[in-house]
């Protein structure tokens, strides 16, 4: 009985006959998400230039500032690298070494936002 009411709401879309859309990203492409319409794609958006474009299958319409379905939020691309000189460090020197990073890091940090305020008024100022 369960797995026929979830097929029936998955079949509820084609049962209705909406279309439904979903946007794809590419790893290849982190600058632009691709509409597909019932699983075929018809369109692409790219967020330097805002522009959506039309997708037939084989050339990509003109330019529209607007899309046919809501665009995703976009999220940050977060880049880490990988740490170039790991610590090989034992015992009570690491953990001095580690303690006086952490210092370093706090300090900075709150350099940082004392700073953030002052540059915010100097270029309201400069406005």
């Amino acid at each position: 009985m369960r797995y026929s009411i979830f097929l029936l709401l998955l079949a509820i879309p084609a049962i209705a006959g909406e279309s439904t859309y979903t946007w794809h990203t590419r790893a290849d492409d982190p600058n632009r998400v691709y509409l597909y319409r019932d699983g075929t794609q018809v369109g692409g958006w790219c967020y330097k230039t805002k522009k959506y474009r039309t997708y037939d299958g084989k050339d990509w319409g003109p330019p529209k500032s607007t899309a046919p379905a809501p665009l995703p939020t976009r999220q940050p691309v977060v880049m880490i690298q990988p740490n170039q000189m790991p610590l090989r460090l034992r015992g009570p020197l690491k953990v001095m070494a580690v303690n006086i990073m952490n210092q370093i890091f706090m300090e900075m940090t709150f350099q940082m936002l004392e700073e953030i305020p002052r540059a915010l008024l100097e270029a309201l100022k400069g406005r």
